[in-house]
C-alpha cells in the first residue's frame, strides 16, 4: 500500500510541473457501485449483483485539446451474492484513466483506461456467520475500466471549479480465487465528484 501511495505522488508531482490544456485540477468522488463476480461455470452457486461503494482521489491534466488523463487513488469495496453468502473485497487501487471531450468545453466525455490494485481484505458473510477468505485470495488486482461521463461547471471563468458525474464498468482480469475454481470481480460505478 505505502509502493501505491508513494508511486501517485511521484506521479503527480511530475506531471504538474508540465504545460497542460486547461483540465488540471485535483479532484475526489464517492460512488455507488453494483458489484457482482465472475465465476468459474463449474460452482453450483451462481453469482448475482451487490451493492457496495468506492471513494477515490485523483489529479487531472490535460495532454492535448479534448483529451486529459486522470491519476489517482481509489478505496473501493466490490461485492458480490449468492443465495447463501454475501461476498466483500476490499481493496486500494491505482487507476489510470484518459479522457476524451467531444466538445472544446468540459462536457460530455468517454473514458478508458486500467487499474492496478492491493487487496486488503476479502470475506464471505451471512446473518450469523463471517468467514475470512484472505488466504484463498490473491493479493494483487488489475482490470480496465471503461465509461462515460459529463461535467457541469460551477464558474465559467474557471474550468477545474466543477462538478462531474461519471458511470463506468471496471472489469477484473484476474482470477483472485487460489483454489480450483475462477473469480473476477466486475462492478458498475456511478460516481459523484467533485475537481478544482
Amino acid at each position: 500500500m505505502k509502493k501505491l501511495i508513494l508511486l501517485f505522488m511521484v506521479v503527480i508531482l511530475s506531471v504538474s510541473g508540465f504545460y497542460t490544456y486547461g483540465f488540471n485540477g485535483f479532484g475526489f468522488g464517492y460512488s455507488l457501485s453494483w458489484g457482482k463476480y465472475s465465476v468459474d461455470t463449474s460452482l453450483e452457486e451462481k453469482h448475482s449483483s451487490r451493492m457496495a461503494s468506492m471513494g477515490t482521489i485523483g489529479y487531472e491534466f490535460g495532454i492535448k485539446n479534448n483529451i486529459s488523463m486522470n491519476i489517482g487513488l481509489a478505496f473501493s469495496r466490490k461485492a458480490s451474492q449468492n443465495s447463501n453468502f454475501d461476498f466483500f473485497l476490499s481493496e486500494i487501487s491505482l487507476p489510470v484513466i484518459v479522457k476524451y471531450r467531444f466538445l472544446s468545453s468540459s462536457t460530455p466525455y468517454i473514458l478508458g483506461g486500467a487499474e492496478i490494485g492491493k487487496v486488503i481484505s476479502h470475506r464471505a458473510e451471512n446473518a450469523s456467520t463471517v468467514y475470512d477468505l484472505d488466504d484463498i485470495t490473491k493479493s494483487i488486482d488489475y482490470g480496465l475500466i471503461l465509461g462515460v461521463g459529463a461535467e457541469f461547471k460551477l464558474n465559467k471563468n474557471y474550468s477545474n471549479n466543477c462538478l462531474y458525474i461519471e458511470g463506468r464498468y471496471h472489469m477484473g482480469l484476474v482470477d483472485l480465487d487460489e483454489t480450483e475454481y475462477v473469480v473476477k470481480p466486475r462492478m458498475i460505478v456511478f460516481i459523484f465528484g467533485y475537481r478544482f
